[in-house]
């Protein structure tokens, strides 16, 4: 079984081709907006800059990667509007004959679709973005953020968010060290693993290991959520209510550093990850007080006052559960966040004990496994609001 998820993993994760192409297009539009722009620089940000890329699958089909990117520009705040530095950054990349004709802008971003190679493409979600005012950064270290993330806080354009001028505050690079702070024990571990296969030092550095050969547990429990989220939630009908990868991401990195198991598995980590998860979700029947009698060292989410709060780790403002707390949804995203989880702790703890007797394709999707394995079966799609894999 264990065999099995690592192969779907690989299937699941960008090519290195993909990854070297991918980072020489965004170093092109880099130098092309630095240019433009009078002084910028692209970099990544979210699950490419961490290394847990996960092939998405929406509406019923695996889709074109992500990659999403900051382009930082080297403006003051207070000299430019948000809005207008994202049709800036769309006017030159729409200009210019390397892009025009692939480019779309949105709320937040700029996005360039880059065509299908083996029935697979990319998208780069360009973020246009300054360095954050002082002030802020002030505000969130009062907060509770520590100075060494928020020092790297930008505000990025957005159309409807926070200020009238078209900011939002983020700290991508703050989140990505964050990250590698608590990864970093994990691949020294797989690194020295790696490094004395049967008896012989294969690698002398860390440096000298392939990019896909340094995927560590967390990581891959983190890619391994993200695609389960995607096929469980559109067979759900429910896609627009399914969690944020920022809230696996964090939930996941968060358990890991918590456990300092170092050389745990997979699918261990994995385990207690959900068993952590279906803990909170008795905040559904249970009054803060109540829950922290019952679990007090249990504090990575909360339910106060009817409020559902996970805070990001290096950004004190944002909520990652706030949308849980939209009136108008009547609690049905939380809800559907901890039925999700309890589904997987019985489908691995079942996974676990009859390995043979899983259906991949029901957690992975048909086309991955047959991808993977050259064999298949066919998905049982529920329609409505049934988990998936019921009888009707």
């Amino acid at each position: 079984m264990r065999e099995e998820i690592s192969k779907l993993l690989m299937s699941l994760d960008i090519s290195d081709d993909m990854f070297r192409t991918a980072v020489e297009r965004y170093t092109s539009i880099g130098n092309l907006l630095d240019e433009k722009l009078g002084g910028a620089t692209v970099y990544p940000q979210g699950s490419f800059s961490i290394g847990t890329t996960t092939l998405p699958y929406k509406k019923g089909k695996d889709c074109s990667y992500d990659i999403d990117l900051i382009v930082e520009v080297y403006q003051k705040k207070e000299d430019i509007n948000g809005e207008v530095l994202l049709q800036q950054v769309y006017d030159i990349l729409n200009e210019d004959k390397n892009y025009k004709g692939k480019i779309s802008k949105y709320e937040k971003s700029v996005t360039i679709e880059y065509a299908e190679k083996n029935g697979v493409g990319f998208n780069l979600d360009i973020v246009p973005a300054v360095e954050e005012e002082q002030e802020i950064k002030d505000e969130l270290i009062n907060l509770g953020g520590e100075k060494k993330y928020v020092d790297s806080a930008i505000a990025i354009s957005s159309l409807d968010k926070e200020d009238k001028r078209g900011w939002y505050t983020a700290i991508p690079k703050g989140y990505k060290d964050w990250f590698e702070e608590i990864n970093k024990p994990y691949k020294n571990s797989l690194f020295e693993r790696l490094r004395n296969q049967n008896g012989k030092v294969i690698y002398c550095s860390i440096e000298d290991v392939p990019r896909y050969k340094i995927k560590t547990s967390v990581q891959k429990v983190i890619q391994i959520l993200k695609r389960i989220r995607d096929i469980y939630f559109y067979k759900r009908d429910k896609e627009s209510k399914k969690p944020i990868s920022a809230i696996i991401t964090t939930i996941v990195a968060e358990i890991a550093e918590e456990a300092k198991d170092y050389n745990i598995t997979t699918v261990d980590l994995l385990m207690k990850v959900l068993s952590s998860l279906k803990v909170y979700s008795e905040y559904e029947t249970k009054s803060l007080f109540d829950f922290q009698q019952s679990y007090p060292d249990y504090k990575k989410i909360r339910k106060e006052n009817g409020e559902w709060k996970m805070i990001n780790p290096v950004n004190p403002k944002d909520n990652l559960v706030d949308a849980w707390n939209d009136k108008e949804d009547k609690n049905e995203t939380s809800k559907l966040f901890f039925e999700w989880v309890r589904f997987l702790e019985k489908q691995f703890a079942e996974l676990i004990k009859e390995p043979n007797e899983c259906n991949y394709e029901n957690l992975f999707g048909t086309k991955i496994v047959d991808k993977t394995f050259g064999i298949s079966e066919k998905e049982n799609i529920v329609e409505g609001p049934k988990p998936y894999g019921e009888s009707r």
